[in-house]
């Protein structure tokens, strides 16, 4: 979230290799439906054809194309790793997210100084982690949202308001009496 809450929304291992699509097509529906996902970084490799469907679908300013190279991963990774000790980053204790964190090690980059999320050992997952720092990374490149204009004042005539229409709310029927304004 924002406010730097991490939650998985699902984490599905594969089966012999595959990862069910529908499964997590139906995932990223209900996250549309049921929060208000302000940005999503999806990493396209071998879901292209998804993440395209999904910013069609969602909007291209919400869905993102986010391709887990170098140049974006080193800077989402060290942004994570200096919020996460200063408290920026909470999350709600899932085991599986848990244990992805504690696999992942830091790889160097190699000539620039930054680095990387790496697997510990080979049959050690860290997609859960790789995805939580995408999560933060797209919070935080969020704008901060615009105060929403107020609605214009709304000028009701009162000489427009029929008095022996029933159906129509004036101000005998509006509950304006000795109750006042609603």
């Amino acid at each position: 979230t924002k406010d730097g809450y991490l939650f998985p929304l699902l984490i599905l291992p594969p089966v012999a290799g595959v990862i069910d699509k529908a499964t997590v097509k139906q995932a990223v529906a209900q996250a549309f439906v049921t929060y208000d996902v302000g940005m999503m970084y999806a990493d396209p490799w071998g879901w292209e054809t998804t993440v395209d469907e999904w910013a069609d679908e969602y909007g291209e300013e919400r869905v993102v194309a986010y391709k887990n190279t170098r140049g974006r991963m080193i800077p989402a990774t060290s942004r994570f790793r200096t919020d996460l000790p200063d408290g920026r980053i909470t999350h709600s204790g899932d085991p599986v997210l848990t244990e992805h964190a504690l696999n992942g090690v830091l790889r160097s980059s190699g000539r620039d100084g930054g680095h990387m999320i790496a697997k510990a050992a080979p049959a050690r997952k860290v997609d859960a982690l790789v995805a939580a720092i995408l999560a933060y990374e797209a919070a935080s490149q969020m704008e901060a949202e615009a105060p929403k204009p107020k609605a214009p004042p709304r000028v009701i005539n009162l000489n427009d308001i029929p008095d022996d229409d029933p159906s129509t709310p004036g101000i005998a029927s509006s509950g304006w009496g000795d109750e006042g304004a609603p």
